[in-house]
Parts: C-alpha cells; sequence; structure tokens
C-alpha cells in the first residue's frame, strides 16, 4: 500500500487521539475507514524505529548484547536456554545460530529491550546462586567418582533456567487472572509477531534451541531459579507502555 496512506491515516490518528470534540470525532471515523478500505493493521501504522523488525544479540557473559559479537565465540547450553525463555516470555521469535553465541530476534524493538534486561536480572541472579551453592559444597566436602565440581555447578545453573522457566509461566497464568487486558495485548502482541515473522521469514525464523544438549539439571537448581525475584509486571507494563506510545 502507499506511504501516503499512512502517513495520512498516522496523521488522523494524531488528530483523534490529541484533538478535541468535533474535530477529534470526525479523525476518528477517518481513521477506521481508510483502514478498513486499505486493509492497514496496528502494526502497519509503526514508525520506522517502532516497527517489526530482526535483530541479531549475542551472549557475552552474562548479558544479552545487540550485535554479532566475535565470530568463534561459544557460549554455555544454560544461557541459551535463558535467553529463549526470556524472548519468548516477551513475546519474541527467537532463533539460535549452532556453534556461536548469536540469537535472532525477530519483533518490536521494546520488546528485544525488556528482553536483554530481563536476561540479564535472571543470569546474574543465577549465577550468584550458583557460586554460593558451589561454595557450600566445597565446604562440605563434597566428594563423589561420578560428578564433578563443574558438572555440579553445570547442572545447577540447568535447573535454575527449568526454574526461571516455570516462573516466568505462573507469572503469565497470574496475570491472566489478575491484569487480564494486559495478558490479554501481550498474547496479542506475540501473536503479530509470530505471524509478521512466518510471512516474512517463513524458514528462517523457526527456532532452533536443543543443539548441545545439557549434562542435565538439578532440582536445587530449579528451586535456585524459581526463587529469583523478577518483577511480574516485566513484560505487561512494557507492552502496555509501547503500544500506547505507537498509537
Amino acid at each position: 500500500m502507499s506511504n501516503n496512506i499512512i502517513n495520512r491515516v498516522r496523521k488522523l490518528r494524531q488528530m483523534a487521539d490529541h484533538g478535541e470534540g468535533n474535530e477529534a470525532e470526525v479523525a476518528a471515523k477517518l481513521v477506521a475507514r481508510l483502514m478498513a478500505q486499505h486493509a492497514i493493521e496496528e502494526a502497519d501504522l509503526a514508525e520506522p524505529s517502532e516497527a517489526m523488525c530482526v535483530r541479531t544479540y549475542h551472549l557475552d557473559g552474562l548479558l544479552l548484547k545487540e550485535g554479532t559479537g566475535r565470530w568463534n565465540a561459544r557460549t554455555q547450553w544454560w544461557k541459551r536456554q535463558l535467553s529463549l525463555a526470556c524472548a519468548r516470555h516477551v513475546g519474541l521469535v527467537w532463533r539460535y545460530y549452532r556453534g556461536t553465541a548469536k540469537v535472532i530476534l525477530y519483533g518490536y524493538p521494546w520488546q528485544m529491550e525488556v528482553c536483554a534486561y530481563l536476561y540479564e536480572v535472571c543470569a546474574r541472579q543465577i549465577e550468584k546462586k550458583a557460586q554460593v551453592f558451589l561454595k557450600e559444597r566445597r565446604e562440605k566436602a563434597v566428594h563423589t567418582y561420578w560428578q564433578s565440581a563443574r558438572s555440579a555447578g553445570t547442572e545447577f545453573r540447568n535447573g535454575a533456567v527449568d526454574g526461571v522457566r516455570a516462573l516466568l509461566l505462573a507469572q503469565r497464568k497470574a496475570a491472566e487472572v489478575d491484569q487480564p487486558d494486559e495478558a490479554a495485548l501481550v498474547l496479542d502482541v506475540a501473536a503479530q509477531v509470530r505471524r509478521w515473522a512466518d510471512d516474512t521469514y517463513p524458514t528462517k525464523s523457526r527456532a532452533r534451541s536443543g543443539w548441545g544438549g545439557s549434562a542435565g539439571s538439578s532440582a536445587e537448581g530449579r528451586r535456585a531459579g524459581e526463587s529469583i525475584h523478577v518483577h511480574s509486571g516485566v513484560s505487561t507494563r512494557a507492552a502496555r507502555a509501547a503500544i500506547t506510545t505507537n498509537k
């Protein structure tokens, strides 16, 4: 469709939102008519900087940073899985490049910012809890022929990601009851992103997360992950603010 039509609808939307009296009412009717006539969706009205896009991120220590990073960098399984859990929590489509530290995110820029923030919050707490766990293990002089300290730490972190995944799911379920409008908005945005990614990148947007496997997970790690402090509104409030700003 013509960019002139999109720009016209954007201007009319501004008049409808910020105008007064009859002017706002007429503008709102024109917006509805033009959107129906030209099959325009809300995503079409987003400004270029706010529109859905594809961006490359890389896992760098306990951070999820924009950019490709080092070409030969590798990353641990639990970090890949944590980035996937965070991406899905905020409604992004996620893809991992095998043998690298790179992940590809499909969606709105504001979703990616929230995802990177959520990842850092969770990763730092997981690592801190893992260090405490390993210190206590050393102090108790736990030595087994079948599990080294390194393997114990790996299983703890893997389990912690399972716990974080369960925690985020519980938050989404609770939001459906306590904040139904915001929860519905997040689901709607996630559905928009999936449709856009499938239509625009039908083969590339398929998630590939299991490569590399894991060394198992521990119950101690899962309990630690479930106890991580993540604000329940990290995705719902961000979605509400972003959508309101885009209107």
